[in-house]
């Protein structure tokens, strides 16, 4: 016997934030139960769930692949070692005034297996750890007002060479949205106190995967929080225009998938450094005025 189960919520978050929480392997592994989806997301290629020690807890084939609205894949659970068939899961994101409506439905699931036993209260969950780390406070978050048109502001952002000039680094292409964009460490040219302290990792590579370019008002990507590091903590870069000029949030979240003996320090060191990065940018912008 299969039936047919339908979850929803309401999730204060945009349906772009929405989407890449449901297709970014790094952020689906922190809330689905560890594990991260490897595929293409090409409709018709395969999709495999895996966790953290290389195996695959859940195989399929992607069905709809529709950004940012609408995700399908079939689902057969693998996690006892066998191949048990449990239907498709169908993922639907509809834009409200306070965010988004994520739904799951969940179509021909095999009640009377043990894995499909599993699954009711395992998609309840899935949706309900979606919305709580999509509604979560960032572990660090910056702010500043600059007094500065919206445009120059998202130049000095989004355009790499610019980017490189305040941050301190140097990048060997553009920014583009789903591409590892490759930089080192070159001290910045706005605050000599700053430059010296990024001098001694001169030169030091680093790469940047770009998750999402939304001109003036949201750049994001992914690094490395701590050097040889697998874990790639989430960056986003916020615009908004409030009186004053624009208002500049940095935010970095992801620490807590980091070793509990490098997390609460890697997390003050990137306070203080995305601090400096706000002041670092509004002094590039007086300049340039």
């Amino acid at each position: 016997m299969t039936d047919d189960r339908i979850y929803e919520v309401e999730v204060a978050a945009p349906p772009q934030k929405v989407w890449e929480a449901l297709t970014e392997p790094h952020t689906v592994r922190r809330y689905y139960y560890g594990t991260s989806p490897r595929t293409t997301w090409e409709v018709g290629s395969p999709v495999e769930f895996v966790d953290d020690d290389g195996e695959v807890q859940i195989e399929g084939v992607v069905l709809a692949f529709e950004p940012p609205e609408r995700l399908a894949h079939t689902f057969i659970a693998t996690w006892y070692g066998g191949r048990d068939d449990q239907g498709s899961l169908h993922w639907e994101v509809t834009p409200t005034d306070t965010g988004s409506r994520v739904t799951l439905i969940h179509r021909g699931a095999q009640a009377a297996t043990r894995e499909g036993s599993e699954t009711a209260d395992g998609s309840q969950h899935v949706i309900q750890a979606l919305k709580a780390l999509l509604e979560r406070d960032p572990d660090i978050a910056q702010s500043i007002v600059i007094d500065a048109p919206l445009e120059r502001v998202w130049d000095a952002i989004a355009d790499s060479a610019a980017f490189g000039t305040w941050f301190g680094a140097e990048f060997e292409g553009p920014f583009a949205a789903g591409a590892t964009t490759a930089g080192r460490i070159v001290p910045t040219a706005i605050d000599p106190e700053v430059a010296a302290a990024q001098e001694p990792h001169r030169g030091a590579p680093f790469t940047l995967d770009v998750v999402a370019i939304e001109p003036m008002r949201r750049f994001a990507f992914r690094w490395e929080a701590v050097p040889d590091s697998a874990v790639r903590t989430a960056v986003e870069i916020l615009l908004e225009q409030v009186a004053g000029g624009i208002r500049v949030t940095m935010t970095e979240d992801g620490f807590d998938e980091l070793p509990e003996e490098v997390r609460g320090t890697a997390r003050e060191d990137n306070a203080g450094g995305w601090a400096a990065q706000t002041r670092l940018l509004a002094g590039y912008l007086a300049r340039a005025a």
